[in-house]
């Protein structure tokens, strides 16, 4: 059955309302935001009544939209409506529109008629809700009728389970009284009921968890629906006795029962339950005295003690406790007595109560506070009152404030203002009261720009008149005293110091004219500078000097009519003692200063882009973001060309006559010039300092090198080819600025020293003057090759053996790959000049070096271990234990010697041609490193000293591969010996202190009886041996006695070089000998294997 539709009336005043004081406060709250900060977020000021006009504008158009406002707020209370019942949208909207309104308005109506135009706050609305039959015994008629009225009660049946009827009372309710629609809930039901009898009969199972949780959603269901939450009343029958329904109208009892606090708990409830049973027994007592036949109470106590209680309590938790419980206010207990309406309706809604109900009735007339209504949701209502009243008290405080801080600030002012102007006032005085006047005049100027202090708004803000009340007592009372006081003060000292004997002080003079010239020419006004030249010269204090400086600008009328004569006498004096050059060193600093924080510095990633350039190079710092080609272009370019122009109008103004002379020694282009090569000068510098910076990143393996040599000859992946680019694209800064200056060198244009050679290699054609050109592709094509090797030993199945066969090949100076590569990037690295040194290093010589260095250090060390095995060993245990390399008897075997030290085909040579000759190379009799091929290396000196020493007796000793030395001898007098006897190898020299002769000696000598003899005869003794000694290194052992002087002056190892040996005899004298050298050789050289030790190591690293 269709349901009528329901009636839409006018829009809810109290809604409007609402609406309208939300949309007021919003729009005074941000107009006066936006008035007051609105200049912290940079927003458009406006004057205040223009900003009150668009505000007024505003608040109608959302006047204007209050309709819409209301049906968006009536459809969305619909919708929520049909979430919260269940019902679709159709069913609220458009079910039974007469039905609601007709019941709606039958209960205004009668209640009005009943109580009055205020019956709202006269009647308690409850709601009674259960089976029909339960709430037709309690309540007879209520079902049929739906609502019955009386004694200020109105009660109205909320059905059971039937959402329709349900959702049409709800909504009348609400509609009925919008505000607290009811007063509570009363739960009727007879599940609890025992048939109290005494003694009690059999207990009934209590109420079923579901049937509660399903009162209670629909206990919550009608909150949502009514919007406010309301107390439950659980109002339980009890069947009464036949005796007792047989005279009910006579002995109706009232209803007992116990009141509930809030947020009531079962421990709670249990409680109170208890708390009834002496009452109950009392009154109980009392009334079966009476009449035997009233024993509901002592019956309902018996109950509740038996097993009620705690029935109630199981069946009633669901409902006190879960998520959302319930606000059970109260439990009744009656009994099932059907009451008999009286005569005499007024109407057919009229409800008569019985005594049942006084106890519930007087609560429910007088609730605690713990038991009303509440509305569900937030309390806008009270918040916006809140809000409304806190609003409005701030405002009127503010006011307040804002009334006496204005008054108080008018007060001050005409009180300053009179005591500024009054020349009866001592002078201590009228100067402060001055100043208090600048004072204020600088705070009101302030206030201007950036507003009034807060606490004198509110509307009653008085800055505005107040500061066009002061300037006319600042222009008549301060002004004309301070302007000539500062004006005298000036011309009084430019002519003192123009007319100083000691000599004028051109700065002083020029600081004083300017400061002259800004009094009568506003428009040059520099505050600041203005105070400063004054500071010492006025007896005005020196805020009055800065409030007229501030203000002369905007002032024209302030200005003085200066001195022409002694203007005229200051600018000559200026001009001839320093003309009008400024320094130039503080011009470029300003420059630079404009440009230094708007670009970014770029570091050594920035220059190589996406590239691994961290794995081949590092560097410390970056280059200055205004030392760039972007900077020049975009900001240093335009700024100088402002700079030279604005120089002249920054100082022609003070020096300038009436006829527009130019007085600058230089011109603009002159300057100009000097500053673009200055700004060169350090943009070169800088990069070339960070280019210098850079360090190629070592690496500890051969596999580390050949891939970072990969990195780097890799044509697209390669950081070295953007790096050169952005050399070669920064180096190109000015070319233009700079043009013709590449005629007078470097010096005159400085970006040719630092990235002329740059240029060259990325653009080889430009570097016609060279026979080979040098550039960055032929480096990487030849880094390539190197690259190719490393891989083709790191990927081989054994590196190190192939890496050590590359390196014996490298010694032995057998790859002229390698060897071309370096010397490439050496020569590249040269040809970048000693400006970009560390550059060239880091960039084509490190990588090459390293790679030479990897291959040639693990060789070196096997290198070390052949050299004693095949050597060092050999010769320990052939001849270095022996005479003369170490002191034993056992001489060492001079065939053996000789097959070690003879030219070709000994031990020692074949091993350095075999295994060093592309490291070490021989320099006349000495060993030396190829400086070329031995990069990375390092040889051990004690090494190369050993091949020094073996190759001269190599050359000399054994030259014809065996060992031979042919020397004379002569023999000397000595003082107290007469005769002297010395034999070599079977070979005699026998001096009778004759003429000294010479005799020649071969050693060895070819015969049995080597060794050598020393003896001799004095005049008191015969003949005494001074030394025998046996065995081919005899001679050796004798000379190593001897005492050696060189005699002559000539080649120490040439021929006839001559030396003394001097032998000491045991009683002091001397046996005196002189050996000739034949030829390179001589015996002495053999005294050099003495403790001789072939050292085991030929490289250190």
């Amino acid at each position: 059955m269709a349901r009528p539709e329901i009636k839409q009336g006018g829009f809810p005043p109290l809604l409007v309302i609402s609406y309208l004081l939300v949309v007021t406060l919003l729009i005074l709250v941000f107009s006066h935001l936006y008035f007051f900060f609105g200049d912290h977020i940079q927003a458009p000021q406006i004057p205040y009544r223009q900003l009150m006009l668009k505000t007024a504008v505003i608040w109608g158009i959302m006047v204007l939209l209050c309709p819409v406002y209301i049906m968006a707020w009536r459809k969305w209370i619909e919708v929520d409506a049909y979430k919260t019942v269940g019902e679709s949208e159709e069913n609220i909207i458009q079910p039974q529109p007469e039905t609601q309104a007709v019941l709606k308005n039958t209960l205004a109506h009668a209640l009005r008629l009943r109580y009055g135009p205020f019956w709202k706050r006269k009647i308690h609305i409850l709601m009674l809700m259960g089976k029909a039959e339960q709430v037709e015994q309690l309540v007879p008629g209520l079902v049929s009728a739906q609502w019955l009225e009386g004694a200020g009660i109105l009660l109205v049946w909320g059905g059971n389970s039937d959402e329709e009827s349900a959702g049409l009372i709800n909504q009348t309710l609400r509609r009925l009284r919008r505000r607290r629609p009811l007063d509570g809930i009363i739960w009727v039901t007879e599940d609890f009921h025992q048939h109290l009898t005494l003694p009690p009969e059999k207990p009934r199972s209590a109420l079923s968890n579901s049937a509660v949780e399903a009162i209670s959603r629909q206990l919550h269901t009608r909150y949502q629906a009514l919007g406010w939450t309301v107390p439950v009343y659980v109002w339980s029958l009890h069947p009464a006795q036949q005796h007792q329904v047989q005279q009910e109208h006579q002995t109706q009892v009232p209803a007992v029962g116990c009141l509930l606090p809030l947020q009531c708990q079962p421990e709670t409830l249990r409680t109170a339950l208890a708390g009834l049973l002496p009452a109950l027994i009392a009154q109980g007592t009392q009334s079966i005295m009476n009449d035997r036949r009233q024993d509901f109470l002592l019956s309902l106590a018996g109950w509740l003690r038996a097993e009620g209680i705690e029935r109630l309590t199981a069946s009633l938790t669901p409902l006190l406790s879960g998520y959302r419980p319930l606000p059970v206010a109260g439990v009744m207990f009656s009994q099932l007595i059907v009451a008999i309406p009286m005569a005499g309706y007024d109407h057919d809604h009229t409800w008569y109560k019985d005594k049942r109900w006084d106890n519930l009735l007087a609560f429910v007339r007088q609730p605690s506070t713990g038991t009303q209504p509440v509305r569900l949701g937030w309390p806008w209502v009270k918040i916006m009152q809140g809000i409304t009243a806190s609003l409005m008290l701030a405002w009127g405080v503010g006011m307040l404030v804002s009334f006496f801080a204005n008054r108080s600030l008018i007060t001050e002012s005409i009180e300053q203002a009179d005591l500024a102007g009054d020349k009866q006032q001592l002078p201590a005085v009228r100067q402060a009261a001055q100043q208090r006047v600048e004072h204020m005049l600088t705070a009101l100027q302030r206030q201007e720009t950036a507003g009034s202090p807060l606490y004198r708004r509110f509307g009653l803000d008085q800055s505005l008149p107040l500061r066009q009340a002061l300037w006319p007592v600042y222009q008549h009372t301060v002004l004309p005293e301070l302007r000539g006081s500062m004006a005298c003060s000036l011309e009084a000292a430019l002519t003192a110091r123009l007319h100083a004997p000691a000599g004028q002080d051109t700065p002083a003079i020029y600081h004083l004219l300017k400061a002259y010239l800004m009094m009568a020419q506003p428009d040059n006004m520099a505050a600041p500078f203005f105070r400063d030249t004054l500071k010492t010269l006025t007896p005005h204090p020196q805020p009055s000097v800065g409030f007229y400086a501030d203000n002369l600008p905007r002032h024209p009328a302030w200005k003085i009519e200066p001195d022409r004569a002694l203007i005229h006498q200051a600018r000559t004096a200026l001009r001839q003692e320093m003309g009008s050059d400024q320094t130039e060193s503080a011009l470029y600093q300003t420059l630079l200063a404009q440009v230094k924080n708007q670009y970014a510095d770029i570091s050594l990633h920035d220059m190589t882009g996406e590239t691994e350039a961290d794995r081949l190079w590092y560097a410390e710092g970056s280059v200055p973001g205004m030392f760039t080609r972007k900077a020049w272009e975009e900001t240093v370019q335009p700024a100088l060309d402002r700079v030279v122009n604005e120089r002249k109008n920054q100082i022609d103004w003070v020096l300038r006559e009436d006829n527009p002379a130019t007085q600058d020694g230089a011109s603009p282009a002159q300057l100009k010039a000097r500053l673009t090569a200055r700004y060169f000068t350090d943009f070169a510098g800088a990069w070339r300092t960070f280019l210098n910076g850079i360090r190629w990143r070592q690496a500890t393996t051969l596999a580390e090198t050949a891939s970072q040599l990969a990195l780097m000859a890799d044509g697209r992946q390669s950081p070295l080819i953007p790096l050169m680019n952005t050399l070669a694209y920064q180096g190109k800064t000015g070319q233009q600025a700079l043009a013709g200056r590449g005629e007078d060198g470097a010096s005159a244009n400085p970006m040719v020293a630092t990235f002329a050679p740059l240029l060259a290699l990325v653009e080889p054609q430009a570097d016609a003057t060279q026979g080979t050109l040098l550039s960055l592709s032929g480096f990487m094509t030849r880094s390539t090759r190197v690259r190719l090797k490393l891989q083709h030993i790191t990927q081989s199945g054994a590196p190190h053996v192939a890496s050590r066969r590359l390196a014996q090949t490298i010694m032995q100076g057998k790859t002229p790959d390698l060897s071309d590569t370096r010397d490439y990037g050496q020569r590249v690295a040269a040809s970048l000049g000693r400006e970009l040194q560390q550059l060239g290093q880091a960039l084509f010589v490190a990588p090459m070096a390293q790679s030479w260095q990897q291959l040639l250090t693990p060789t070196a060390q096997s290198l070390n271990a052949q050299w004693k095995t095949a050597v060092v060993d050999k010769w320990q245990a052939d001849v270095g234990a022996h005479y003369p390399f170490r002191n034993v008897a056992q001489d060492a075997s001079l065939p053996v010697l000789s097959q070690y030290l003879r030219a070709h085909g000994g031990h020692i040579p074949h091993f350095l041609e075999s295994h060093l000759s592309g490291v070490l190379q021989k320099d006349g009799h000495r060993w030396v490193p190829n400086l070329a091929q031995s990069q990375g290396l390092t040889f051990n000196p004690q090494f190369l000293r050993a091949l020094d020493t073996l190759n001269m007796l190599s050359d000399t000793v054994f030259a014809d591969g065996e060992a031979r030395l042919h020397f004379d001898l002569e023999a000397g007098t000595a003082d107290g010996v007469m005769q002297t006897t010395l034999i070599i190898d079977h070979q005699k020299l026998d001096y009778v202190n004759q003429m000294p002769f010479w005799q020649a000696f071969v050693w060895p000598n070819d015969t049995t009886d080597q060794g050598a003899t020393l003896s001799w005869r004095s005049v008191q003794a015969g003949e005494i041996l001074y030394a025998e000694m046996p065995g081919p290194w005899g001679w050796v052992r004798l000379l190593e006695q001897a005492r050696v002087e060189p005699v002559n002056a000539g080649p120490p190892s040439g021929a006839g070089a001559r030396y003394r040996l001097r032998w000491q005899a045991s009683d002091g004298r001397w046996l005196n000998y002189t050996l000739r050298t034949t030829g390179k050789s001589h015996p002495l050289l053999l005294l050099k294997l003495r403790n001789f030790t072939l050292p085991e190591r030929i490289f250190l690293n």
